[in-house]
């Protein structure tokens, strides 16, 4: 019984995050309580904020660091962007434009593990997913709910599969052009890979 109600919990929960669970950016709820983006907004054009690689990363103790609240890559945020070198990952932690203040979602490009990792949060559900990709590939290769539990049998079964894999698929390929776009290099040749 419990494994019927969580693989019905888990494809709801999937599908309203493929499906995208958004608010618009005149919503009030507070950053915990509103995704920064609903998942079908990957698709929204990069921002053209700073189209010239114009932007500066700035250093702060070993890291890169930049706050673009006008980013719109993901429909409705902004990105606080950190490189670290060291650890050889990239982190768009996804902000309100308005107040600055963090959203649950996350996107993190780690060069030293060759994986893309996708972090959702659905309002409507109040569940978050994680979504790990190959780098290189851009291929999904897992999904798991905010306790560490492989969820992917269940997308699959549940026919969420391919349109997760589409939509991480183009949400990194939008924050990779946004940030060549605006820094003049790419996110791995600013993190050193």
């Amino acid at each position: 019984m419990k494994r019927i109600f969580a693989s019905i919990a888990t494809a709801v929960l999937i599908g309203a995050a493929v499906v995208g669970c958004g608010s618009s950016s005149d919503d009030t709820s507070s950053p915990a309580e509103t995704p920064s983006a609903p998942a079908t907004s990957a698709s929204a054009p990069a921002s053209s904020a700073t189209p010239t690689g114009e932007a500066t990363l700035t250093e702060e103790n070993g890291l890169l660091v930049d706050t673009d609240k006008d980013a719109n890559v993901i429909e409705g945020a902004g990105f606080d962007i950190t490189i670290d070198p060291e650890a050889k990952t990239a982190t768009f932690q996804q902000i309100d434009p308005a107040s600055g203040e963090e959203f649950q979602n996350v996107d993190v490009f780690g060069y030293e593990n060759g994986v893309f990792r996708r972090t959702i949060y659905v309002s409507a559900m109040g569940v978050t997913y994680v979504y790990y990709a190959d780098l290189a590939t851009g291929e999904l290769q897992s999904i798991q709910n905010a306790a560490g539990e492989d969820v992917s049998e269940a997308a699959r079964e549940q026919g969420h599969w391919d349109s997760a894999a589409s939509g991480t698929q183009t949400e990194r390929e939008n924050i990779e052009s946004y940030f060549e776009a605006r820094y003049g290099m790419t996110i791995a040749e600013a993190v050193g890979a």
